[in-house]
């Protein structure tokens, strides 16, 4: 399973930290959604939306 997996949570880390949201998953709930999706067990955009929606906080400074 090669790719950038981690590429790919820093991105939505900062693309969030940019529009002034942080996320707020648990390293292990990070992890299991990045995989999932590497994996395509999470392959519908509308799921992993809600996901991330769900997983959004204000950034706190």
């Amino acid at each position: 399973m090669d790719g950038h997996k981690r590429r790919a949570l820093v991105s939505l880390i900062a693309f969030l930290g940019v529009n002034g949201l942080r996320l707020t998953l648990s390293n292990a709930s990070a992890f299991d959604l990045i995989m999932g999706i590497a994996d395509g067990e999470l392959d519908d955009v509308g799921s992993i939306a809600t996901i991330v929606t769900a997983s959004v906080g204000p950034h706190r400074f």
